[in-house]
């Protein structure tokens, strides 16, 4: 039972990873209201016409599909788990399935309310943080295993680094700031 809860945590970890890059390529390509201002319909229908921003936006959404079915099947696998569910096994999965689940429900709103409102920049950034604790409690939900070490302070402040970095990184772009300093390592001369 651990092996296929282990292996449900990374394929929903990989899935939410390819998510996130998909909406990097949303971002990128300008494609955020490729679906109009219609969620969870696109434009309107339920398979909208196939113009390249529009199956871009409608992947994205696609695919957020896929990882909410697989984020549920966790959850809903975990707590299966720690019924018993007649196995006879011992493992318990901790709650971090539970908070995917959680993550991911935001995370839903937060892509509705960012589409409703024609994408401002705080929703946006929004979005992609809640994206990346999702993919990070996925992870985390993957690699727990009794007496497994927990992390250390430093780990966790690189962690945390990292993470303020991508999302000053996602205002930059989302404010279009990245052209009012040109030049490395001088800005501007």
């Amino acid at each position: 039972m651990t092996r296929r809860f282990t292996r449900l945590a990374w394929t929903a970890a990989t899935f939410t990873y390819l998510l996130v890059i998909l909406g990097a390529i949303v971002r990128i390509t300008g494609s955020g209201l490729g679906c109009g201002e219609h969620w969870p319909l696109c434009n309107g229908k339920l398979l909208p016409p196939l113009d390249l921003p529009t199956m871009i936006e409608y992947g994205h959404r696609l695919a957020a599909a896929a990882v909410s079915g697989l984020v549920t099947a966790l959850a809903a696998y975990a707590w299966w788990l720690r019924q018993g569910a007649g196995t006879g096994e011992r493992f318990s999965p901790d709650r971090t399935a539970y908070v995917a689940l959680g993550l991911l429900v935001v995370q839903v709103l937060l892509g509705a309310v960012t589409v409703e409102l024609s994408l401002p920049p705080w929703t946006v950034i929004l979005h992609l943080g809640t994206a990346m604790l999702l993919l990070a409690t996925l992870i985390v939900a993957a690699k727990l295993t009794p007496g497994a070490a927990r992390p250390t302070r430093a780990g966790l402040l690189a962690l945390g680094l990292g993470f303020v970095t991508v999302l000053f990184g996602a205002l930059t772009a989302n404010l279009g700031a990245a052209s009012a300093c040109l030049g490395f390592p001088l800005c501007n001369g």
